[in-house]
């Protein structure tokens, strides 16, 4: 079942709220494949582009991050290990191209 307009909209001015004040919420997207998140999130990643932020958008699964901008799963993004363990921990340097973006990132989806 698709997710109701009205449920997308909530969901928008939400996270846009948070954006526009620095509040720095976190909220969860969660739903059946095709059921509009990518959708969602794309509008949402695409306003905030628009303010000329950064905003990095992923997915788990390699399908998936097709389907966003950017196209990029969590793993390859944040340089995850395969598989992610109790210790696993992200190999991103305090002076790397990476690190200096994600410190300028505004929103992750």
């Amino acid at each position: 079942v698709p997710m109701p307009v009205q449920k997308s909209v909530q969901l928008m001015d939400a996270v846009m709220d948070s954006y526009q004040n620095n509040s720095g919420h976190t909220f969860f997207l969660q739903n059946a494949g095709h059921c509009g998140t990518s959708w969602v999130s794309n509008t949402i990643a695409s306003a905030i582009c628009a303010k000329e932020d950064v905003v990095f958008t992923v997915k788990y699964s390699g399908i998936a991050a097709l389907l966003l901008q950017g196209e990029q799963t969590a793993h390859s993004r944040f340089k995850l290990p395969i598989p992610i363990l109790e210790d696993s921990v992200c190999p991103i340097s305090e002076n790397s191209k990476l690190h200096k973006v994600i410190a300028k990132t505004k929103l992750i989806i």
